[in-house]
């Protein structure tokens, strides 16, 4: 892949000016992204992809997203922030976490088959006890929101199941499965709830 770039970005510096030329290496640099995600992906499944957690601002982390999602989003999706100022800081691996929220945003911008909204908001949470999930009750909450279609007809524990989709060109049921699986080393939670009739809600705990 190393190599595949360096000669991607040499024809793209030295014939800036040969548009078809400039179209084919498009085509190879966003195939290269797509061997890379998978890749990732792959090693998160297998365990194999080392974890480096450390303190991170979760906000912070977020605020830097909209600009990496509008690059991987379709242009009738417009993303909106909700974040809860002070929520406090998690101990979690900052790439996973990325790696998880881009994931899932371009899962959920894959449901929205026309003009539409993707909402990631942050809040602090308090859990009462004796309440789901038991062993804490302090927890900074991330929720992205979608207005898709609605979800619940369906099975939802199926969409964290590691298989391919109607659509074979993006592997989105392994992308959603790779949410699941960085939150849970991250010690935390992950829902879909979808009650009112459009739209879905996936809940990082």
């Amino acid at each position: 892949l190393a190599v595949v770039q360096e000669h991607s970005e040499s024809l793209q510096n030295t014939y800036p000016h040969l548009v078809p030329l400039q179209d084919s290496n498009a085509g190879i640099r966003q195939a290269m992204t797509a061997v890379t995600t998978m890749t990732r992906q792959l090693q998160t499944l297998s365990g194999a992809e080392a974890l480096r957690p450390k303190v991170v601002e979760l906000n912070s982390l977020v605020e830097r997203l909209p600009a990496v999602l509008k690059s991987i989003l379709p242009v009738r999706v417009e993303v909106r922030l909700a974040l809860e100022p002070a929520i406090g800081r998690i101990f979690a691996d900052p790439a996973q976490i990325e790696q998880a929220i881009t994931h899932l945003a371009q899962y959920c911008g894959g449901r929205i088959q026309k003009v539409g909204t993707l909402t990631i908001s942050t809040a602090r949470v308090v859990m009462e006890p004796g309440l789901w999930p038991r062993h804490l009750r302090r927890y900074v909450r991330l929720t992205m929101e979608d207005s898709g279609c609605s979800l619940r007809a369906q099975a939802v524990d199926e969409f964290l199941e590691p298989a391919w989709d109607a659509n074979p060109s993006r592997p989105n049921g392994l992308g959603l499965f790779t949410v699941f699986n960085a939150i849970a080393a991250a010690n935390g939670h992950f829902s879909i709830e979808s009650e009112s009739p459009s739209g879905a809600q996936f809940v990082m705990l």
